[in-house]
């Protein structure tokens, strides 16, 4: 089961299957703040007006190759911006796996550091 959920994390036919679909969304929007870093932020935004504490993450799990993780690294600094922007008071959720741990040590050094 646990190498499914990572091989489903990393399909892209699933993420548009998911984004798309109605029915899947309308489950999935439950759990995932948005599309992209702009809604993500007005999510936290949202949930913090409510009462709540917030973290932010960019979906997904170990990657193929340097170039997604350095995508991943990018994602990560646009959720940086958007906090430091906004004054929302969140944080990200960092994974080694997405920043290339499993493929370089000093590339993922470099990816966190970004």
């Amino acid at each position: 089961m646990k190498n499914f959920l990572l091989d489903l994390s990393t399909s892209e036919a699933a993420r548009k299957r998911i984004t798309t679909s109605k029915i899947a969304w309308r489950v999935a929007k439950r759990f995932v703040g948005g599309q992209d870093s702009k809604q993500a932020i007005g999510a936290a935004r949202a949930l913090i007006d409510a009462g709540m504490q917030t973290s932010l993450d960019f979906l997904g799990e170990t990657v193929a190759n340097l170039d997604e993780a350095a995508l991943a690294r990018d994602e990560y600094l646009r959720l940086l911006d958007g906090i430091a922007t906004t004054g929302v008071p969140s944080h990200v959720s960092l994974k080694p796996s997405q920043l290339g741990l499993g493929l370089d040590f000093e590339a993922c050094v470099q990816n966190v550091s970004a």
